[in-house]
């Protein structure tokens, strides 16, 4: 039974895998210049610069001599005795990219990047009910498999944009390799796979295979949040009849002319201002709107499509 329970929660974990990869950030990975290539890696390395005092803090309080294990064996890979640290090997590929130690040094966490590590930190307080459970799904999802799926675009972009080959890199492609679900290290299971037995044991019975996937879903939450800023981040490019198409779209779908009442003038400024990656994630969420009104959902809402605040009324995002 128990086995049948985890392969479900696995399952689960794979459509969050899938969910990740199609970020809006994601979907254009690959067209960032190099400087907001780099802009990217200095912000989420703060939360690898938190993750041995957040495994440590994490551990805190477990019931589980197993799962203190499952842990301290991940943290011993984390610093190494007579070898270089994780960090170490970090700011050796961040100089092989091109950036200085000093700007490494004094990198500066935005506001997203700040929330996202109080997030995580949130996500292992305790007490909590099923402490065990929750923890361990928590560290796996956001401390392991969305980061060997993070670091997989990130070595993409190093071969092919910056010509860095993997096996050049000391830190972003070996994580990519020990973290990721199912990879094998010297015949080990990877870290992620290092959780599994565990797991299984753990999700008994319908309720704890719940508290997992909702372990999961936060986690992922937390973790994936920190891509929002990416997206949003205003630049010159100039787009002045964004309004006129989304209006074109409501006069086909809905048969009314609502230009005027969409034609506000600094909301258009503001999406003109957006890089196209940012901007499409606005249209797209008019555009799904309209195709909801269309079934016959959310029709209530469709007031507020091409008003500056519909993003966070409807959807609870802003840039």
């Amino acid at each position: 039974m128990s086995a049948q329970l985890f392969q479900q929660y696995s399952q689960f974990e794979d459509g969050l895998i899938r969910k990740f990869h199609s970020h809006r950030f994601y979907r254009t990975f690959s067209q960032l210049t190099r400087e907001q290539f780099i802009d990217y890696l200095l912000q989420i390395g703060v939360l690898s610069e938190n993750f041995v005092k957040w495994y440590e803090t994490a551990k805190l309080g477990m019931a589980s001599e197993v799962a203190y294990e499952v842990i301290r064996h991940i943290l011993r890979d984390e610093i190494p005795q007579n070898a270089p640290t994780h960090q170490d090997d970090r700011l050796y590929d961040l100089n092989l990219i091109g950036v200085s130690t000093e700007r490494v040094r004094n990198v500066k966490p935005s506001e997203v990047t700040s929330k996202t590590v109080e997030r995580l930190y949130e996500l292992v307080r305790y007490p909590q009910e099923d402490y065990d459970l929750r923890i361990m799904v928590t560290l796996r999802i956001a401390g392991e498999v969305l980061v060997a799926e993070q670091y997989q675009h990130v070595i993409r972009y190093m071969r092919v944009n910056l010509g860095i080959a993997g096996s050049q890199s000391r830190f972003y492609f070996p994580h990519w390799q020990h973290d990721l679900k199912g990879a094998k290290v010297e015949g080990e299971p990877g870290h992620t796979d290092s959780f599994d037995k565990l797991l299984e044991s753990m999700i008994t019975d319908e309720r704890k295979l719940e508290v997992a996937m909702d372990a999961a879903k936060k986690a992922f939450e937390a973790r994936s949040g920190i891509h929002d800023q990416f997206v949003r981040k205003p630049t010159r490019f100039l787009l002045r009849t964004a309004g006129v198409a989304v209006a074109l779209l409501l006069t086909l779908f809905m048969g009314t002319s609502v230009y005027q009442k969409m034609a506000k003038p600094s909301y258009y400024e503001f999406l003109a201002s957006l890089p196209p990656g940012a901007r499409n994630f606005y249209l797209d969420l008019e555009i799904s709107l309209i195709e909801r009104a269309r079934a016959g959902i959310d029709v209530k809402n469709l007031h507020r499509i091409g008003t500056s605040k519909y993003a966070s009324e409807v959807w609870s995002v802003w840039p």
